[in-house]
């Protein structure tokens, strides 16, 4: 959870403040208005670490999903190898980086291309005609087809190790444990789904908008700004949610925000749980 909060952290930080991309969709054409702007780095790296932070989040949110996948089931399934696990989050992980990369050596011209889109966006915004505008590539369908197919390579992985782990969740019931174990080990996964479900939603609808835009070629700057801004807003919803799922976190928020108590509830709670699939031993 550690490394999904830092990808988290560092894809709202870099789209919302260092890149801030003003984009024209249906067309891969935008302009970067954020810190790295004024430093005067190029679209082009600009780009590739939009991209790296968005790819790292992902990458991140799999390997919650494996890590809960390798602690909970047992079987033929599972990775069990500790060199496989890292293989598998490594081959992930420079997919995450590599599956755009060919785009980056047929950057076009911007002058010629800009003109070519207006083909596609008749009246776009006046911004569109300043010379800060960036285009990625002028083949807009080999761009959203490899963005697709990554996202769904990432999708798929993630609901095929949660779909296995319900069915053993469901399971449960026929092995001789505990009811407190087999309440807790559902928790922990509702928990994991919910952490991860609700604020993947401020990217995944945002998104969704974007690739309609292009597939249809439907083209409104005010949806345009909308989708970037909602992006942006991942991490907070990430934080509402883990507060609503961890009393420690909501109950530190209440003491610094608003000088409030901590619970004796929280603040004499002493105990931590060392976890395997089968037994939860309670450690004070």
């Amino acid at each position: 959870m550690l490394n999904l909060h830092f990808w988290t952290m560092t894809t709202d930080i870099l789209i919302g403040i260092f890149i801030n991309p003003y984009m024209f969709f249906p067309v891969f054409v935008g302009i970067p208005t954020g810190i790295f702007e004024m430093l005067e780095i190029p679209a082009a790296i600009q780009t590739f670490f939009g991209q790296l932070s968005i790819g790292g989040l992902a990458t991140s949110i799999l390997m919650c999903f494996e890590n809960r996948h390798n602690t909970l089931v047992r079987g033929r399934l599972k990775i069990e190898k500790n060199w496989m696990r890292y293989c598998f989050y490594g081959a992930n992980g420079i997919y995450s980086i590599l599956f755009l990369l060919p785009f980056y050596f047929q950057i076009p011209e911007a002058s010629v291309v800009k003109m070519e889109f207006l083909k596609i966006l008749p009246c776009p915004h006046p911004d569109y005609y300043l010379n800060s505008v960036f285009v990625f590539s002028s083949d807009i369908s080999t761009v959203t087809l490899s963005s697709a197919m990554y996202l769904f390579l990432i999708a798929f992985q993630c609901i095929s190790m949660s779909i296995h782990c319900i069915y053993y969740l469901i399971g449960l019931n026929k092995l001789m444990m505990s009811k407190t174990t087999k309440m807790l080990q559902k928790k922990f996964f509702l928990d994991l789904i919910w952490q991860i479900s609700v604020p993947l939603g401020a990217v995944v609808l945002p998104m969704s908008y974007c690739f309609y835009s292009i597939w249809t070629e439907y083209y409104n700057q005010f949806f345009n700004n909308i989708a970037i801004s909602l992006i942006t807003l991942h991490g907070f919803w990430s934080t509402l949610v883990l507060m609503y799922l961890n009393p420690r976190y909501r109950e530190y928020f209440l003491v610094v925000c608003f000088f409030k108590k901590v619970s004796p509830n929280i603040a004499g709670s002493g105990a931590s749980f060392s976890m395997n699939p089968f037994s939860i031993s309670r450690v004070v």
